[in-house]
């Protein structure tokens, strides 16, 4: 029978055979893999950075609140000095923060 769609008995699908594994790349194509947990390691250094951030911003209201201080003594107030070097070292702190890439900084 030339052209006939029938098909054979062999060629019919046995449905009682074992279901057959599917790839793992089949799998993660349809169900994308558990993201990966973040290691304690990772998870420190997003808090520091956080914190970092926090104070940068701290240091940033007292250079504005230094800055502002209209009294003749400033410049030997012992406070007065040591938040001006607090806020120099802040500065260049978001100096440095500024060079990483932001993936890092953020």
């Amino acid at each position: 029978m030339e052209g006939s769609t029938q098909t054979t008995p062999a060629e019919k699908p046995n449905l009682e055979q074992a279901p057959q594994q599917i790839p793992q790349q089949a799998l993660e194509k349809v169900v994308p893999p558990k993201p990966k947990e973040p290691s304690p390691e990772e998870i420190l250094r997003q808090r520091i950075t956080t914190l970092v951030g926090m104070l940068i911003a701290k240091a940033s209201d007292l250079a504005f609140e230094l800055s502002t201080i209209e009294c003749e003594k400033v410049q030997n107030c012992s406070v007065c000095l040591k938040a001006k070097e607090v806020v120099k070292v802040i500065k260049e702190l978001r100096n440095e923060f500024s060079k990483l890439p932001q993936s890092q900084s953020a």
